[in-house]
């Protein structure tokens, strides 16, 4: 098993690029582990992406959250769920 984490440097990285990265690990087949905090505070893994969705399998059962709904962690973000940059890793397994 592999990980793959965010490139450096993170501040440099908005929403867009972010979720953009995102499409383009589940793309490739591999899902991503991240941590919201807001509504869910807990680590969940993106399994897949729609236009307006992530997909999630997640623990706790929650199915997606909206693209509109999110935002990156920090002091003065708004959204209802936000994304900790440190915290997203691809998982990748290795044949």
């Amino acid at each position: 098993m592999e990980i793959s984490h965010l490139p450096q440097p993170h501040a440099e990285i908005g929403l867009r690029e972010l979720l953009r990265w995102i499409e383009r690990q589940i793309d490739h087949g591999h899902p991503v582990l991240l941590v919201m905090w807001g509504a869910y505070d807990h680590y969940t893994v993106v399994a897949g992406v729609t236009p307006t969705k992530l997909l999630l399998f997640d623990s706790f059962g929650f199915q997606h959250v909206a693209r509109s709904s999110l935002a990156i962690r920090t002091l003065r973000a708004k959204g209802r769920h936000k994304i900790s940059m440190r915290s997203v890793s691809a998982i990748m397994v290795q044949p």
